[in-house]
């Protein structure tokens, strides 16, 4: 009984906590987003709700991706981005 609960203490200390989907927090970063000069690009996240200044790419192709690219080589003019995320 002692272990399980030790066990489920260390579990919930390592264990990242889950993505939230909070209403307000993503209205208020879209806000943000929108208030800001220049495009921007959103890595590794298909979410599309961000604003229309807003480039989404991943490594992975998906439908709902601008570019399919790495990270580590960007297909953009330097200083052409204002903002990652």
């Amino acid at each position: 009984m002692l272990i399980k609960m030790l066990l489920k203490t260390i579990k919930s200390l390592i264990t990242p906590p889950a993505p939230t989907n909070n209403y307000w927090q993503n209205r208020r970063l879209k806000e943000f987003l929108d208030s800001r000069k220049g495009v921007m690009i959103n890595i590794g996240s298909k979410n599309r709700s961000l604003g229309d200044n807003v480039f989404y790419a991943d490594i992975h192709p998906g439908a709902d991706l601008d570019v399919v690219c790495d990270i580590h080589d960007l297909p953009f003019k330097e200083d052409s981005i204002k903002g990652v995320g």
